[in-house]
């Protein structure tokens, strides 16, 4: 399937402020299943941003501003060729051990309810695990946008019973590294709509990856209860959350910033 993505950010402070900084992990990476076709992040003024790759060889594109400013606009966009791998991921870059994923990390810190949690998955079979863990927490953890921030624990959002795609996944995450899987974080695109038809966010998606002896790494969505297809847009991993956010920065000056995203996903012309 042929995706078109156009991933607008504006950042705006209420008073003028003559230094920012934004870190910017929105570029997708070929590997079986996922071609690349074209892909640029560029600001508004700035033209093409440059880039260079992190310790988990995800792009970064760099956005730095010495001038005064109140506003600024980041967009990535490009196409992308994915074809259904059944959530298996071959060919993509990996830099680190694989038991480097067995890593706790403050998002994902083990408790005894989320140990309660993985406990109570089938565990005859690895694959079938993985899949009854990602149900359980479809189950237990309904999707409320309201219900969770982005500081947000796997922990706490357990215990809320309700999150969004990033508690999901953290929540997996914890699990599985429990069960002995190693497992990290995902960010990316879905292309929940139609075909043909184009769908607009406000946000982009999130979901895990675990190790499975003699299989691979293999994806898991907790929140659409369901293995990453054609549909999915991968374009950066990390132990969780922090590493792979989307966009962090830093400004220097007493302003406040807002941020104004917008995500549009829609399929385009021919598959290859």
């Amino acid at each position: 399937m042929r995706i078109r993505v156009t991933h607008k950010t504006i950042y705006r402070y209420d008073t003028p402020i003559d230094f920012s900084f934004q870190a910017i992990r929105l570029t997708p990476q070929p590997f079986i299943g996922q071609r690349v076709l074209s892909w640029r992040v560029r600001e508004e003024d700035e033209g093409v941003l440059p880039n260079y790759m992190d310790g988990f060889q995800n792009v970064v594109s760099l956005l730095t501003l010495l001038r005064e400013h109140e506003e600024a606009q980041v967009t990535a966009e490009g196409v992308v060729d994915v074809s259904d791998q059944k959530g298996i991921i071959n060919g993509a870059p990996e830099p680190l051990p694989i038991l480097y994923f067995l890593r706790q990390s403050p998002r994902t810190a083990i408790s005894d309810a989320l140990k309660s949690l993985a406990s109570a998955v089938d565990g005859t079979d690895p694959v079938l695990q993985l899949h009854d863990l990602m149900n359980c927490i479809h189950k237990q953890v309904r999707y409320d946008t309201q219900a969770t921030h982005v500081q947000t624990t796997a922990t706490q959002a357990l215990e809320a019973g309700a999150g969004v795609c990033q508690d999901h996944a953290h929540i997996f995450i914890a699990c599985a590294r429990a069960l002995g899987f190693p497992s990290r974080y995902v960010s990316g695109y879905l292309l929940s709509s139609e075909p043909g038809r184009e769908e607009t966010f406000e946000a982009s998606h999130a979901w895990a990856e675990s190790y499975i002896e003699r299989v691979g790494w293999v994806g898991f969505d907790p929140a659409n209860q369901v293995c990453p297809t054609d549909q999915y847009i991968r374009t950066a991993v990390a132990l969780d959350y922090d590493g792979a956010a989307p966009v962090r920065g830093v400004w220097r000056g007493k302003a406040e910033e807002s941020l104004a995203v917008t995500v549009s996903v829609q399929q385009t012309g021919a598959d290859q």
